[in-house]
């Protein structure tokens, strides 16, 4: 098998420390999207590629106009930046922010500007309401909020001069000095009313804010030197070509994006994929690894919109793909930085063999001495299996217009995350050696699998589908256990074990899902075909023999409460509903959710701002919403399928809220059923 007839020759070649050069080469350039830092950060990348063996690369451009509509998505605009300073000028001179010494401290998309103005106080600022008490024209607002929603309400709506920001308080009393990476995203029709912020630390805002409380008057100068255009984003791609299967492709990504210098976000990721380039071309130019048989394709974005634009570019790119994996932010040295490196599964809705194959080489690599990098840390290697997450590339690929396995991995919760103190020392050689291991091996086992390899993973794939549908049942029957020292204990038992069952049925599919897709890396192999057919009737056996636990426990707790709650379990009236409807997509790529927000009723968009406050998960939901609406399932069967893999926010009532608003911004039609 391949994992074990190369591994030694890859640990031997690969190297976390120079990977870690070139993340600290991509930290010298300010790489806001669509800027000119960004494309010398792109040239620079192709310019080390060239130097491989054996790899081919190419630019590919693409419109930042602010107005070009790529399915849901508007590109961004084009940007630049010379200088920015911000001074108090009134009680008192001083400087307060300078972009030559911090850069993110002039907020992304800024405009230029000379000005002095008085500084005014906003604790929110992004909502209609925070204006009521206020006039703001002509003035400059101090606020901890988020810079784009503020920028339009309070400088293109209502005249301000523009914004200073600063941390919010939980971040800004552990990190005092951290100044904080906002961007204010205007597009195309926004652009000339748009104006300037600057980014200044938790300490300079406390006590900017402490002089607007006990002064009469405070003056600020802000000068800025940029400006938003018509510009153009930059694609890097770059292909080991397959001598097999040409067509039939591995991909790694990783977005180049964000400001100087950004060292995990996402300097790491792009570093990393560089270093597993020159890794594959070396062993192969030194004889030590044969021409892969898959072509493995290498790229470098702008977050999201790259990634959009090139699937749009390329309508072949999907159906080519076998996989991919997104790193982002896969360098931290967890004794700095705190948090845990996790491995964001596919969503459900899209099953597939590459997250256990993953997971194992990882898990590989924490059990590997030799990996441990000479200039970098001893410390164990910890990280963690978790669920979809939509908040980076992976959310073009997994959409259900494309359907392209990919999972990320990404260490977060990062204390210097989108900051200026996310410097090239936070970063750690033996980590990146580590996960460059663990997304090297994943990807050329895919790239030189033959019928061993894909026999191997299958029963990975069966071990962890055992391992996880006898998880669901032991949590079920724990809360149903749990449900009887409760008052409505009838109502809520039967509900408890309603849900139980409907999750292993839809869990036992997702994992037989996951068991068939490896019959891509071995297509045609009747006998691998037959021993995966065979695995997947045993997920069956065990889906009855999970519900027929559970329906022992039902008769057990029934008799404790004196009745069958399943027997008289009723519907409620929005469940009822959800049977007899089938909602069907009309859009293609994924929902511009952070844009959402242009488009909706304002009672929606509060809606929606306030679940997402109050539960991270909620976007994820609503992605997987949009992906299980292929017009066969009906709502009800969407929503179970969303409870087995969120839990209880992806209740019935969210559910049916959003496909309402889906509805009335014409992007599903529904279709009414007769109730089975």
């Amino acid at each position: 098998m391949f994992h074990t007839k190369f591994r030694d020759v890859i640990i031997e070649e690969l190297s976390g420390t120079i990977a870690k050069d070139y993340i600290s080469e991509l930290t010298r350039f300010h790489r806001i999207q669509a800027s000119p830092g960004f494309h010398d950060a792109i040239y620079y990348v192709k310019q080390i590629l060239d130097l491989f063996p054996g790899i081919n690369t190419e630019i590919e451009v693409f419109p930042a106009d602010g107005k070009t509509r790529t399915w849901q998505w508007t590109a961004p605009l084009g940007w630049r930046v010379a200088d920015g300073e911000l001074y108090l000028v009134s009680p008192k001179q001083e400087l307060l922010a300078r972009f030559a010494e911090t850069p993110v401290s002039v907020v992304a998309h800024s405009q230029t500007t000379d000005v002095v103005a008085p500084l005014v106080y906003l604790e929110d600022g992004t909502r209609e309401k925070d204006y009521r008490r206020i006039d703001v024209k002509g003035k400059i607002v101090l606020t901890p909020s988020r810079a784009q929603l503020v920028h339009r309400e309070a400088v293109i709506k209502r005249g301000a001069l523009g914004a200073i920001h600063f941390p919010p308080l939980e971040r800004r009393s552990k990190q005092p000095n951290l100044v904080p990476y906002l961007g204010i995203w205007p597009n195309a029709v926004e652009k000339d009313q748009a104006g300037f912020a600057f980014a200044v630390s938790g300490q300079v805002g406390t006590r900017l804010r402490h002089l607007i409380e006990s002064e009469p008057e405070v003056l600020v100068h802000a000068k800025v030197d940029a400006e938003l255009f018509s510009g153009e984003q930059r694609v890097l791609t770059a292909t080991i070509e397959g001598r097999e299967f040409p067509t039939e492709e591995i991909v790694l990504i990783a977005h180049l994006c964000h400001p100087r210098p950004s060292a995990n976000d996402n300097a790491s990721g792009s570093g990393l994929l560089m270093e597993i380039a020159r890794t594959i071309t070396a062993l192969i130019k030194a004889g030590k690894l044969p021409e892969p048989l898959r072509t493995i394709r290498f790229l470098w974005v702008p977050e999201w919109y790259g990634t959009i634009s090139y699937f749009h570019a390329h309508p072949e790119f999907a159906t080519r793909t076998i996989s991919a994996i997104n790193c982002d932010m896969v360098g931290e040295n967890p004794l700095l930085c705190g948090g845990v490196l996790s491995l964001h599964r596919t969503p459900d809705s899209l099953p597939s063999y590459i997250n256990d194959l993953l997971e194992y080489h990882l898990s590989a690599a924490a059990k590997e001495p030799r990996l441990i990098a000479p200039d970098g840390g001893n410390q164990p290697f910890h990280f963690e299996v978790k669920g979809f997450d939509w908040r980076s590339d992976n959310l073009m690929f997994v959409d259900s217009t494309f359907s392209v396995p990919c999972p990320m991995l990404n260490h977060f919760p990062d204390a210097f995350y989108h900051s200026s103190l996310d410097s090239i020392e936070k970063c750690d050689t033996t980590r990146l050696q580590r996960v460059g291991y663990g997304v090297l091996m994943t990807t050329l086992v895919q790239a030189y699998a033959e019928s061993d390899d894909a026999m191997f993973l299958a029963t990975q794939v069966h071990a962890h589908a055992h391992t996880r549908i006898t998880q669901t049942t032991q949590r079920y029957i724990h809360d149903a256990i749990e449900s009887i020292a409760q008052s409505d204990r009838g109502a809520m038992l039967a509900r408890i074990l309603r849900k139980a069952m409907e999750s292993i049925r839809h869990i036992t599919r997702r994992e037989s899902m996951a068991l068939q897709s490896v019959k891509v890396l071995s297509p045609h192999d009747q006998e691998l075909y037959d021993f995966i057919d065979n695995m997947v009737d045993d997920l069956a056996q065990e889906r009855q023999e999970e519900i027929r636990k559970l329906r022992n426990v039902e008769d057990l707790l029934s008799r404790s409460i004196g009745y069958s709650p399943l027997k008289r379990l009723v519907l409620r009236k929005k469940e009822r509903e959800a049977k007899r409807l089938i909602p069907r997509r009309k859009f293609q790529g994924p929902l511009d959710y952070p844009n959402l927000n242009r488009q909706t009723r304002p009672n929606d968009t509060e809606w929606l701002r306030t679940q997402q406050e109050k539960e991270p998960n909620f976007v994820n939901v609503l992605f997987e919403l949009i992906n299980f609406m292929d017009g066969h399932r009906t709502l009800y069967e969407i929503t179970s399928a969303l409870e087995a893999e969120f839990g209880d926010i992806a209740s019935i009532y969210t559910i049916d809220r959003f496909t309402k608003i889906l509805t009335e911004l014409d992007l599903i039609e529904t279709q009414k059923v007769k109730s089975s």
